[in-house]
């Protein structure tokens, strides 16, 4: 669950300030910083609004004695909070007693409407932890409020997974805590290198969201025409994988993923791969491939290195972008170099 802002030492139960709908609506930037006081250890969170009711959340809490904190908290709606565990454990117990567990290599899926409960870290260890928070507005925006259907309106809170996170999970979880890092370093600094795109945040998130949510029964999104034949799609599924289409052309240099297609435009994964072959002729793969092909050709030409070229069009390393541009034209890409300005040059085909 999210870890508000605490006032007091660590030597007892400590009272929390709750997050509020308000600090998810700021909208902002940069990462926003609660901490407790000195005296408890070294012991934070933070969060980063990255879009419209979906939070990315960070915590480090090293303290010095064994920490209880005490939260109450109540949300407009409910929210789905999915934790991956990166060291260490704690667990949280909820007014009725039960116990939430989070521990590193893990991953917890956990739904609340209104929490109060206890929040405890062991004393001598660091417990670091990556969180999303999902409120229930943009589960809807999603085409993912199957996600909570297993919880009446009445209930207070829910675990709904707990278990080990897979290499995809750890993958993404990576991608979110490098950009972290990087969004770290241009903080409180007079550097002229541009901030991290918001963008770079969503995709990475939604990302994660789309992957954290197989563990979930009905978790991937599925509009409610998933079973209608791929020769016969409905308007409003159009509609989605034209959208699709439209996020492939504009952010193909982001490492996108198809959880995050998918999840971005409210189709599941079955929907999206069935309706690009009826609808293109293709799958999502080969069309952002060529996309980025035919980018990367442009750049060539106008005689960018190979290497810049690559990272420019969504690679991270040059020689995955050089086969795979070899493989799509036929020729490797230092050949585009060489025959710029000939106009005896043979047309890449």
């Amino acid at each position: 669950m999210p870890e508000p802002a605490a006032a007091a030492s660590a030597a007892r139960p400590i009272e929390d300030t709750a997050i509020t709908s308000a600090d998810g609506a700021a909208r902002a930037r940069g990462w926003q910083r609660q901490a407790l006081p000195p005296q408890a250890g070294e012991c934070y969170s933070e969060f980063l609004p990255v879009a419209d009711g979906l939070t990315l959340a960070y915590s480090h809490y090293a303290p010095r004695r064994d920490l209880v904190q005490r939260s109450e908290q109540s949300h407009a709606g409910r929210v789905l909070i999915l934790t991956l565990g990166l060291q260490g454990h704690s667990f949280t117990l909820d007014g009725a007693g039960r116990r939430f567990d989070f521990a590193s290599g893990h991953s917890t899926i956990s739904a609340f409407a209104r929490v109060q409960g206890q929040r405890h870290f062991p004393a001598g260890q660091t417990t670091r932890q990556l969180r999303l928070l999902v409120q229930e507005r943009a589960l809807h925006q999603y085409g993912l409020q199957a996600a909570l259907a297993d919880m009446a309106q009445a209930e207070q809170a829910r675990l709904l997974f707990f278990g080990r996170s897979d290499g995809a999970a750890q993958h993404l979880a990576q991608r979110l805590l490098h950009l972290r890092a990087q969004s770290c370093a241009f903080q409180g600094t007079n550097s002229a290198m541009p901030a991290l795109s918001p963008l770079q945040w969503h995709i990475a998130s939604l990302s994660l969201l789309a992957e954290l949510l197989r563990h979930l029964p009905g978790g991937a999104a599925a509009p409610a025409d998933a079973t209608a034949p791929a020769r016969r799609l409905r308007g409003s599924e159009q509609d989605r994988l034209l959208r699709a289409r439209e996020l492939l052309m504009q952010q193909y240099a982001q490492p996108l993923s198809i959880g995050y297609l998918c999840t971005a435009v409210g189709l599941s994964e079955c929907q999206l791969k069935r309706g690009f072959r009826a609808l293109f002729g293709t799958s999502a793969y080969r069309m952002l491939t060529a996309i980025r092909m035919e980018k990367a050709r442009e750049l060539l030409e106008q005689g960018l290195y190979v290497s810049t070229v690559a990272y420019r069009v969504g690679y991270q390393h040059p020689s995955s972008f050089s086969a795979a541009f070899e493989r799509h034209y036929g020729m490797p890409p230092k050949a585009v170099a060489r025959t710029r300005g000939s106009s005896s040059a043979a047309p890449l085909r």
